[in-house]
Order: C-alpha cells, then sequence, then structure tokens
C-alpha cells in the first residue's frame, strides 16, 4: 500500500557523468567534458551472460576517434558518474558515485580502415596544412578488466578440497578481488576431480553441474563494481555492509492517481526501498504456454548413481503426449531436480516493470523483491516475491545530467 508519508517524502534520481579520460599506452591522457556524453545504456541478463554490456554515445574531435580506433586494444577510458539525488519537487539534495571505473573498449576492426580513409581523405582535401576536424557523436562498448582476468585458463586436478575452498581458489587466481558469495548449499569435500580445460567460468560451470551449489540455482555475474556468485533465489542471503535487502514494486491501476508516482521511497528502518509503476508500464506473461506446446512439458531425470528416476514438469498443460525430455545425473547430483523444477515455475509468472527516476541499485540482483497490485485480483494472481532476472538501463542527456528508466524483468518464485 503507497501511503501518504511515500507520496511526500520520494526522491529522484538523475545522473552526471563527472569525469570522461582517454588515456593512451604511451601515458597521453585526452580529459573530455562529462556533458559530452549524450547515451549510457547498460543491459544486465543475470540469467544469459556473465559481463554487462556498457554502451556509451559521447561527442569528440574525428582525431581523437580516430587515435582511438588504432590503438583500440591499448586504449582505457577512466569514466567516473554520480547520481544526483532530488526531493519530490526537484529541489537537490545530494549526490552520490554510482561507478567510478577504467574500462576498455570493443571496436570492429573494419570500421578502423573504413574511419582512417574516411579521416585521411578529409584532409587531403582541405590541403596539406594541419586542420581541425569536427565533433561528432561516437559510440563506445565498454568492459572492464574482469572480462580480460576471466580468460586465464585452468587445468585442474583436485586431489581433496572443500568445493567452496576450490571456488575461492578459482576466484583469487584470476584476481578477482570484489567478490558477493552466498554460503553454498551444498559443500561437499572433492576428492580425485579432475576439472577440464577452461576459464574461470567454464570451471565454475562444470562444478555447478557436478554438484549444485544451491537448491534454486546458481546466478554468476561478474557486474561493474561487483562480482556476484550467489543462489537464484528471490531470497538472496549475501549481502554489502549497511545494504537495503528488499525492493518493493507498488503497481497502482492506470486510472489512479498514484499512477503517475516515479521515483523511490526508502523506509526510515532501511528495510526495504519502495518503487512505483502502473499497470501501463507492466507486463506480464507465461512463456511455458508456447514451448510446453512444442517441446513437451515434462523432464523425467535419471539417476545413475542412486538408480532412481523423477519426473518435473510445469502447471501447463500440453497437447503432446510421450514427449518427456531425459536429463541425466552421474553423480548423484541432489539439487537437479528442485532447481529445473523452480525454473519451470518461473517461467509462468514472468513481470517486466519500467521504473523512472530510481537508484539502479534497488534492483541489483541480489535483492529481495516483492511486488504488489492495488488491483485486489492482480494482487491474488501476480502479487508476491519476485527475483530480478535482467535489467537494462537507458539514459539519455537532459540538459547537464542523464535521465532515463530502468527496464526490469521478473521472475516469481514461490
Amino acid at each position: 500500500m503507497i501511503t501518504q508519508e511515500m507520496r511526500e517524502n520520494k526522491n529522484l534520481i538523475k545522473y552526471r557523468v563527472d569525469n570522461f579520460d582517454v588515456m593512451f599506452e604511451n601515458g597521453d591522457i585526452e580529459k573530455l567534458n562529462g556533458d559530452m556524453v549524450t547515451h549510457l545504456y547498460i543491459e544486465k541478463d543475470f540469467d544469459e551472460l556473465y559481463f554487462p554490456i556498457v554502451n556509451i554515445s559521447i561527442m569528440m574531435r574525428d582525431e581523437l576517434y580516430h587515435r582511438i580506433k588504432q590503438e583500440n586494444e591499448t586504449v582505457q577510458f577512466r569514466v567516473r558518474i554520480i547520481k544526483n539525488i532530488y526531493d519530490q519537487d526537484f529541489k537537490f539534495l545530494k549526490y552520490e558515485l554510482y561507478f567510478n571505473e577504467i574500462f576498455r573498449c570493443f571496436k570492429d576492426k573494419e570500421n578502423v580502415i573504413e574511419d582512417n580513409e574516411n579521416v585521411e581523405s578529409k584532409k587531403s582535401t582541405e590541403g596539406n596544412e594541419s586542420v581541425t576536424l569536427g565533433n561528432n557523436t561516437r559510440d563506445f562498448y565498454l568492459f572492464t578488466d574482469e572480462v580480460t582476468k576471466c580468460k586465464k585458463f585452468f587445468n585442474l586436478s583436485v586431489e581433496s578440497a572443500l568445493l567452496s575452498d576450490l571456488l575461492i581458489y578459482l576466484m583469487g587466481e584470476t584476481g578477482i578481488n570484489k567478490l558477493l558469495m552466498t554460503k553454498l548449499e551444498n559443500n561437499p569435500t572433492l576428492k580425485d576431480v579432475t576439472v577440464p580445460s577452461g576459464n574461470v567460468i567454464d570451471a565454475i560451470n562444470y562444478l555447478n553441474n557436478l554438484k549444485s551449489l544451491y537448491k534454486k540455482g546458481m546466478t554468476l555475474f561478474f557486474d561493474i563494481d561487483t562480482t556476484y556468485l550467489i543462489d537464484r533465489n528471490y531470497k538472496c542471503t549475501a549481502w554489502r555492509k549497511n545494504e537495503i535487502k528488499i525492493t518493493h514494486v507498488h503497481v497502482a491501476n492506470k486510472q489512479s492517481n498514484d499512477s503517475q508516482l516515479n521515483g523511490y521511497f526508502i523506509n526510515k528502518d532501511r528495510k526495504q526501498t519502495h518503487v512505483f509503476a502502473n499497470t501501463d508500464r507492466l507486463e506480464v506473461r507465461n512463456t511455458n504456454i508456447t514451448s510446453n506446446q512444442i517441446n513437451g512439458n515434462k523432464v523425467r531425470i535419471i539417476d545413475s548413481k542412486a538408480g532412481s528416476t523423477q519426473s518435473v514438469g510445469g502447471q501447463t498443460t500440453s497437447v503432446i503426449k510421450n514427449n518427456d525430455h531425459l536429463l541425466t545425473i552421474k553423480d548423484g547430483n541432489a539439487f537437479a531436480a528442485s532447481e529445473l523444477k523452480v525454473r519451470m515455475e518461473e517461467n509462468e509468472c514472468i513481470c517486466g516493470i519500467t521504473l523512472i527516476g530510481v537508484d539502479t541499485e534497488v534492483v541489483s540482483p541480489n535483492k529481495e523483491v516483492l511486488v504488489t497490485f492495488e488491483d485486489s485480483k492482480l494482487q491474488k494472481q501476480y502479487g508476491g516475491n519476485y527475483r530480478i532476472s535482467k535489467t537494462i538501463t537507458i539514459l539519455t542527456k537532459d540538459a547537464e545530467e542523464l535521465v532515463g528508466e530502468v527496464q526490469v524483468i521478473l521472475k516469481k518464485q514461490k
């Protein structure tokens, strides 16, 4: 329920690029005005990807862009973005750091040749004398050094080790020093195990497939400021110091006065952050309906070690008969069935919500999300606990700041 206190004391967030430095291998640094950034797109798919997709648009001189393209693999960007916090009347209250990180950029090699030819052609048409080319908006896909670190290969033969110790060893050897990790629900001592050659992601996925770290599955994600190795559970138990654990999404009816509410409100006890949406900015779907009709709706799990079988299926009815999929477990993986059951249940209620003027911290993958609807029928059918599956942050230039929205994909858990 949205209270009068929430309406009168909610805050709104705008973002500002404080610094944007281009750093070259020889020590040269080009400092660009943060106001030149026109667009920022950050996609975080916690279910399907391991790294965020960061795309930034910035105006810069053609000569600088040309040099970045030529020295692509060694160029670094230092980007510092702050969050400006306003009250409901848009009065500035304070600012906080969003992130201050060093990135590298992805560029297509073929475009390097094309841009080189364009710049040289432009210079030649203006004569041999030195010319200053104009500013143009340029797009860059950015990634942190974690992407490079994760390319390190491992070839491990484990004589005896706790599973948790092995995971921490892999992270440490990779150079990951900002790790948020949930206590394992299955932490056996591994004996005489050979981990196939691969990088840290391959190794962790192999160990998870072998033993299952958590009953509801694992999320591994190398975020901009933190690496998450957590249980895929709406009620996660890994937190930063003083982190607010619950995000409460209030969905108003389209005709309600509260339908225009944006921003967020934090309880005085700091146990919940309240954010606001309406039925126009929400979509609910059941992906099992289509997939079940095409592929069938049951998986038969065969445990070769225990010599047993069990069936797992969704709630929707399939017109396909006798179309069970087979999953074989070779090492007595106790959580394989429970994880598969949770994934099927989640697909029966996937909720997409657009939030405006919020702090992106309210949608980190370890948040416990509670969704409540003003409409009693919608509340009965769709209200409850969700976990965050994916977020897309889209910010565009507004005077000296960046404003926009966060699109969130939530999956309901029982």
